[in-house]
């Protein structure tokens, strides 16, 4: 049984963050590859107009969003390009759980109908998010659920190849941040076909770096949607979640908090 490929995304600029995760990967026995991210400073703008729509769901995107976004989907065609069946990939901002070894023996365990399995903890002890009913795998006291509400972040998720087919087809021109297309089902109608899985407890989260996120540099102001299509979300998003409420939301635990 072969460990499941491994990628890093990492800008050529910031070799600190990659050494960093080398020495983590390193101390968990875990062989990595790095994926060379695409950079705001020396895409031709020429691409992100081809790639992004002027604004979205959530507003116009900065170029660091829409490089990280381009990095992912070249994650997603590595995938298709080398014949993968399952890959995983890391931010290289994250805290990794000591856990994640034995879930990356093998793939044995993912689900065959999987599409994206989200290994990542986003937010505060205090921030909810509703998942379906788990269903349990043989490695340790993990389990799965379907994810039905927004759940951010790119830090850490496997992709089957089936999900990398699905994600290079549906985004071939994005309105939103990569996170939001993958996790936010109340605004992108691949979050809701792909049906994204989480793995509970969780084993990746972000954690805050020295280096500046190239993100959060040039992020622009948030713009609202008008008011008629904020309150539709709203709605929508409560008729999603309202079996969750009454039966009660699932947190998702990261085991070394």
């Amino acid at each position: 049984m072969a460990q499941i490929p491994i990628f890093v995304i990492n800008l050529a600029r910031q070799s600190e963050r990659l050494e960093r995760m080398s020495k983590e990967l390193g101390a968990l026995n875990l062989e990595f590859e790095r994926l060379d991210a695409v950079d705001r400073l020396s895409t031709p703008p020429a691409e992100f107009q081809q790639r992004f729509t002027k604004t979205g769901p959530i507003g116009p995107l900065g170029k660091g969003d829409m490089a990280c976004s381009l990095s992912h989907r070249k994650f997603w065609k590595e995938v298709l390009d080398r014949g993968l069946e399952t890959a995983f990939v890391l931010e290289d901002d994250v805290e990794i759980s000591p856990n994640l070894p034995d879930l990356l023996a093998c793939a044995d365990w993912v689900p065959k109908s999987a599409n994206i399995i989200k290994f990542e903890r986003k937010g505060g002890p205090k921030t909810r998010v509703y998942l379906g009913a788990g269903s349990s795998i043989w490695i340790g006291a993990f389990t799965l659920h379907r994810i039905f509400s927004p759940h951010m972040g790119t830090a850490g998720y496997l992709i089957t190849r089936k999900g990398a087919e699905l994600a290079l087809s549906a985004s071939e021109r994005l309105s939103m941040p990569v996170d939001h297309f993958l996790f936010n089902s109340a605004i992108s109608r691949f979050a809701v076909q792909s049906k994204p899985l989480q793995l509970s407890p969780a084993v990746i989260r972000q954690i805050p770096d020295e280096v500046p996120s190239d993100i959060e540099i040039d992020r622009p102001a948030k713009n609202r949607p008008r008011m008629p299509i904020r309150l539709y979300r709203k709605y929508k998003y409560s008729a999603l979640r309202l079996p969750y409420k009454i039966f009660g939301a699932r947190h998702v635990d990261v085991p070394f908090e």
